[in-house]
């Protein structure tokens, strides 16, 4: 039984790690609700799985120094372009974000600058 876990866990991961290698041209993505804004970060829940390997309702922590991103509140919606890394913790990190852009509560972004 313990085998057994433990071969799930692993293959859980090797899945979290590798969501979006499938598409090396095209940066991953998922489309959420903010939750919570902070300097460089915002707190996230998944509402739109994209390419991201990640499930709805999941809780994940974007950090986005450096980047333009649209100055979000909580209870708006954006769309996430990542690398596909996700770092396993609560919430899930989300590693070298690409763009954000703000989206209407179906997905679509508003405005792609």
């Amino acid at each position: 039984m313990k085998g057994l876990c433990f071969a799930a866990a692993i293959g859980v991961s090797a899945l979290l790690f590798s969501a979006c290698t499938a598409l090396p041209e095209r940066a991953c993505y998922f489309n959420g609700s903010v939750l919570e804004s902070n300097p460089n970060s915002y707190l996230m829940e998944v509402t739109g799985v994209g390419s991201s390997g990640l499930n709805l309702g999941t809780l994940a922590t974007v950090s986005w120094e450096g980047l333009d991103a649209p100055d979000l509140k909580t209870g708006e919606f954006a769309r996430v372009e990542f690398d596909g890394t996700i770092r396993e913790s609560y919430p899930v990190q989300i590693g070298n974000v690409s763009a954000i852009y703000q989206t209407d509560d179906t997905g679509n972004v508003l405005d792609a600058g």
